[in-house]
């Protein structure tokens, strides 16, 4: 018996025809993954907005990796394709580990922001969303 991916417990990959691989969307190792300090801000264009933090827990996982990113407003990052993704820099490691980079958003518009952190670059944990607004 073959189950689906996600269907059963434990199963979060299948090999598919032609190689290709599905694997199931998770949060790794990580137990959580917040924006600190953050919220919606308003910018010209192509200005370089403020400092974002994120703090992930636990601290000093190998490997890990955080990308801040922005993409349309009200959108789930997790499920939308668009996002635009640049990488963060590991800022403090212990219990709990920082990434810091500052968003810049070149075109006006409101956006949503956040960031996704990964031990692996597949599998990626999502924080949740704040909103950014640029102006001509």
């Amino acid at each position: 018996m073959t189950a689906n991916v996600g269907d059963a417990p434990g199963v979060t990959s299948q090999a598919l025809l032609n190689g290709y691989t599905y694997t199931v969307a998770g949060d790794g190792p990580f137990t959580s993954a917040t924006l600190v300090g953050a919220g919606p801000y308003t910018v010209p264009a192509a200005s370089i907005g403020p400092l974002i933090t994120l703090s992930v827990a636990p601290g000093g996982v190998a490997n890990a990796r955080a990308e801040l990113g922005y993409g349309p407003a009200a959108s789930d990052p997790s499920a939308t394709p668009n996002w635009a993704w640049i990488p963060a820099i590991r800022a403090t490691t212990g219990a709990t580990d920082t990434f810091t980079r500052a968003l810049t958003i070149n075109t006006a518009g409101t956006f949503a922001y956040g960031y996704r952190v990964s031990a692996d670059g597949v599998t990626w944990r999502y924080t949740t969303t704040r909103t950014a607004t640029t102006t001509p």
